[in-house]
């Protein structure tokens, strides 16, 4: 039974894979191709628009004939502006969005003009009436902002020119961007266009989201009962094991295939607001790292916990010297202070907010879901301490004097080499000695089990706040 379910799990997995493939291949060049006739067509057509409301003003403002309101309110197509030869705004057809004369490049007429209202393809053209010079400007939205949404607002990307919003737009040419030209091959602007992109009059097709979801849901369930039904037969290490590869495989997958970012717009998964390395590219990524190595993390310290590990342990530790299992605790737990040190500062150097007291006015979930993976994080350092301290000293003659001097020596000369190499990494290790002086000192390795671990779990969260409150701003 177990080697069905096993096998099955396998076949899901390789699906898995196998849907993001599919479809990343699905988009060849033939649809970019495709993509781009249709939007060249589409903005050419634009511009001819704005060619006819040229020459309609034109008409209606003679070359010997000074411009007034009331020769400018024609009716247009398009939204257009007449500014002075020094900038000067003198008159706007539309008022939803006012450009800024000094965000226009004199020499080109095509161009793309991006502010708080959204991205707009603009054309500007030179002309001269009753002697006097005038900039004439002509806008064409691309791309609204809008914070309220209803139906009568269009937020988003222009849905007679775009798909939907798996693209990206640059006024200059690029690497990898495809040039969107009018007719006369003359260069308007740059588009690239990511996965999951759909052609204006598509409609929108999720299947690949729900697809991949779906299967992943089974994983999920599948792979949980077939672990759930070893580790209850006694097999703790090969549940620990098939636990570490389904989750690693999962992870691959979506990192390999940058998923979800190239599927959504999720500001978790943005790597604009918090990028680190390839395997965390986004703070969304980071944070599915964490839970996954938490996972494995607490199945190993439930087989530490264990009857029959704890008494094959005990039998072994009464033949073997004390000192070597305090050094194996102090030189893992001191490894994991360090991995947990780095993991704050990666946080703090990588995301673009601050985790300190005087960001609480802004806190949002960005900041929320930060807090969140470094609690859990240091819950799994200061959780392996205790549980390793408490397997040592749990009915051992030897006295708390002992551990101390086994933790001074150990410590001394890591202190030493830091102080002389980094004295920032000294700070942590110092706070990390006086944490295991603690510990030992005041028996808290035998009272985490009395108390009960919520208990423990809201002591820990009340100090991770204290040292918000403390620390200065980064």
């Amino acid at each position: 039974m177990l080697k069905k379910r096993r096998f099955i799990l396998i076949v899901f997995i390789v699906m898995l894979g196998m849907v993001l493939s599919i479809n990343f291949l699905w988009d060849s060049k033939d649809s970019i191709r495709e993509y781009e006739n249709q939007i060249e067509r589409r903005i050419s057509a634009v511009v001819e628009e704005f060619d006819e409301d040229y020459i309609n003003l034109l008409m209606n403002n003679r070359p010997n004939q000074q411009v007034s309101f009331l020769s400018l309110t024609i009716p247009t197509k398009h939204p257009f502006y007449l500014f002075s030869e020094q900038g000067e705004l003198l008159y706007w057809s539309d008022n939803e969005m006012i450009p800024k004369f000094d965000d226009f490049q004199k020499n080109r007429k095509f161009q793309l003009i991006v502010n708080t209202k959204g991205t707009y393809l603009s054309h500007l053209r030179k002309l001269s009436r009753d002697g006097q010079g005038f900039w004439m400007v002509q806008v064409f939205s691309l791309h609204d902002n809008v914070e309220i949404q209803n139906e009568f607002l269009n937020a988003g990307p222009n849905p007679k020119i775009f798909g939907n919003d798996r693209f990206v737009l640059s006024s200059e040419p690029k690497e990898e961007y495809i040039p969107i030209n009018r007719k006369n091959d003359e260069y308007l602007f740059s588009i690239l266009f990511r996965v999951g992109y759909e052609s204006a009059g598509q409609d929108s097709n999720q299947t690949v989201l729900v697809f991949f979801f779906s299967l992943l849901g089974l994983v999920i369930i599948i792979g949980g009962d077939f672990v759930f039904t070893i580790w209850k037969k006694g097999r703790r290490v090969a549940a620990i094991v098939y636990s570490s590869l389904i989750l690693l495989s999962i992870r691959a997958i979506m990192v390999f295939f940058n998923f979800p970012q190239s599927f959504s717009d999720i500001g978790l998964f943005d790597p604009s607001n918090y990028a680190s390395s390839l395997i965390n590219p986004s703070l969304g990524d980071l944070m599915l790292n964490v839970m996954c190595l938490m996972v494995i993390f607490g199945m190993m310290m439930g087989l530490l916990g264990s009857k029959r590990f704890l008494i094959a342990f005990l039998q072994f530790k009464n033949k073997s010297n004390h000192w070597i299992f305090f050094i194996m605790v102090y030189f893992t737990s001191t490894g994991l202070m360090f991995l947990y040190f780095f993991l704050f500062s990666n946080i703090v150097n990588n995301s673009q907010w601050n985790l300190n007291i005087l960001s609480l006015p802004t806190f949002d979930h960005f900041k929320l879901i930060s807090l969140f993976i470094i609690f859990l994080a240091g819950a799994g350092y200061l959780l392996f301490t205790i549980i390793g301290l408490n397997m040592i000293l749990y009915k051992n003659p030897l006295k708390k004097k002992y551990a101390l001097k086994v933790l001074l020596i150990f410590s001394f000369p890591i202190a030493a080499y830091l102080a002389f190499l980094n004295l920032i990494y000294l700070i942590p290790f110092l706070a990390h000695f006086i944490l295991l002086t603690s510990i030992i000192t005041f028996k808290l390795y035998d009272n985490l089990f009395k108390l009960g671990l919520n208990t423990f779990l809201k002591v820990f969260l009340i100090l991770a706040f204290l040292i918000l409150l403390i620390m200065p701003p980064l």
